[in-house]
């Protein structure tokens, strides 16, 4: 969106976390079975559910085979969360 000095302006930044979090409620699947679908520990899914850590490549992989969402769309969330990129008011 164009503010008034004709600059692009992002609406908001969002991680990983946030769009997991979005398509595992879609898809009412809990955080254990989550964890159980990627064969991870369920420890490390609640990390990156609650943004103590961020996706790494081999979780994005397993996560894109299991939900469906890109894995480079995963990766460039977090890399831009964890940047600091936040939109100028």
């Amino acid at each position: 969106m164009l503010n008034r000095n004709n600059k692009i302006q992002a609406y908001h930044t969002s991680s990983a976390a946030d769009l997991l979090k979005e398509t595992m409620a879609d898809l009412k699947i809990t955080e254990d079975d989550l964890a159980k679908r990627l064969g991870i520990n369920p420890e490390k899914v609640s990390q990156i559910l609650n943004r103590k850590a961020f996706v790494d490549e081999k979780t994005a992989v397993k996560l894109q085979e299991v939900l469906g969402i890109s894995s480079s769309l995963l990766l460039n969330l977090d890399i831009n969360f964890n940047s600091g990129k936040v939109p100028n008011n």
